[in-house]
């Protein structure tokens, strides 16, 4: 995942033309995509493949755009680790390209970091069995907080 994210970056930073766009199409058309969904299903409950995660999400909304990735990831249990990767994820891209959000897009991330903390903190306040332990929101807090500004 991580040399999938340093090629799609690579390929951002070339010169405006069709060899970065024809290249990123080969990604899309040869299963990039497909490659980075097996990395979110199989990785995304273990605390040790945030980082690896983090960089799946990021190919992910290079490839198929942010609103793809929010709908990905709202998608996912309130205690999957992908959720805080994934906007982290949004949050470095969004940093090292200013042009990589659309307005319907930032507030779109937006309301998705406010749906994300309100359910995590429902998921601790009541939706959990006793043995579950509690999802830790202060990482979810903090990167909802660098996305949103």
């Amino acid at each position: 995942a991580a040399a999938l994210r340093a090629f799609c970056e690579l390929c951002r930073r070339m010169p405006p033309g069709p060899l970065g766009k024809a290249i990123v199409e080969s990604l899309r058309h040869e299963g990039a995509v497909d490659c980075v969904e097996q990395v979110f299903c199989v990785f995304s409950h273990y605390e040790d493949s945030t980082e690896m995660l983090e960089d799946a999400a990021a190919v992910h909304a290079q490839l198929s755009g942010v609103q793809a990735l929010l709908t990905r990831l709202e998608t996912e249990a309130a205690t999957s680790l992908l959720r805080v990767a994934g906007l982290k994820a949004l949050f470095e891209e969004g940093r090292l390209d200013s042009e990589f959000f659309s307005a319907h897009a930032a507030a779109s991330a937006m309301e998705a970091c406010e749906r994300m903390v309100r359910e995590a903190n429902e998921y601790n306040e009541t939706g959990k069995d006793a043995a579950d332990p509690p999802i830790d929101t202060t990482r979810l807090h903090e990167v909802a907080s660098l996305l949103s500004g």
